[in-house]
């Protein structure tokens, strides 16, 4: 029996997707941990804390104003299905990353955003953010990505300086990671500080540095936009080197220097 060429190419083109192409497939499992996450009538509100245990008013005072010059929707208020923001910042770098993994009630959408800070010299604050935005389809499919993550607890994790007898010896600059989790009678934010430093000690830690490899695993783009950055710092390294070196090979100003001779009184002790 003959098979008509383009009806096989479509046959395998379908084939092909199919694997991956799963976002508005029903999955029960996710559904069932979604909706274990608040069983009462109130809202479930959670914040995260510093090390005193008080609010951490600065983490939040930084996401408000970080949401607000990218114009993001705030999620504090919950939202109809569920969304994830998940935020990886270095504080010396001025390129941050930015994804939000949300269901709008029909399928899954992920969101990728390569961000770019902005420096004010004269409030030495950042005063705006410029970003390059790509939506992207998990390697191994929507459920099997979305399992996974939720079985690293993405939805349950305490922050940080929420865990018991938690402590460990902070640098003063690092790596940020802030997760974001919302649903229609939840928000939770919570950030962990240079998790590898205490994953060994901590499951919690241990977990969130998962929860970034699954995501480098899944997702090219993450490693694609890190060697990006990387030529870029080096690209930017080479630039001021050369400056530098520019700069020694100027010859130096000749400074005319008046030598003045001064005839001292008789008064005075001579030394001989």
């Amino acid at each position: 029996m003959k098979i008509c060429p383009h009806i096989l190419f479509l046959f395998l083109l379908f084939s092909c997707n199919s694997k991956n192409d799963d976002a508005a497939v029903p999955n029960e499992y996710a559904a069932k941990q979604v909706s274990q996450l608040n069983t009462t009538d109130t809202f479930l509100y959670e914040l995260p804390v510093n090390r005193e245990g008080e609010i951490d008013t600065l983490s939040i005072q930084y996401l408000a104003e970080f949401e607000e010059l990218l114009h993001l929707p705030i999620l504090t208020k919950g939202v109809d299905s569920i969304e994830i923001r998940i935020h990886f910042d270095v504080s010396l770098f001025d390129k941050t990353k930015l994804i939000i993994l949300k269901h709008d009630g029909n399928k899954w959408i992920a969101q990728f955003s390569r961000i770019l800070k902005h420096f004010n010299p004269v409030t030495e604050r950042v005063d705006s953010f410029s970003r390059k935005i790509l939506y992207r389809t998990p390697n191994s499919g929507w459920i099997l990505f979305i399992n996974r993550l939720f079985d690293l607890k993405i939805l349950t994790l305490e922050e940080n300086n929420r865990i018991p007898n938690f402590w460990y010896a902070a640098p003063n600059d690092g790596d940020e990671i802030d997760f974001q989790v919302a649903t229609k009678n939840v928000y939770r934010f919570y950030n962990y500080e240079n998790a590898y430093f205490y994953s060994e000690k901590y499951w919690q830690a241990a977990n969130v540095m998962a929860i970034e490899k699954l995501f480098y695993d899944e997702f090219d783009i993450l490693d694609e936009w890190d060697k990006q950055i990387q030529e870029e710092m080096q690209s930017d390294a080479d630039e001021r080197e050369r400056i530098r070196e520019e700069n020694n090979k100027k010859k130096p100003r000749k400074v005319k220097v008046d030598v003045m001779t001064i005839e001292e009184s008789k008064d005075s002790i001579s030394k001989k």
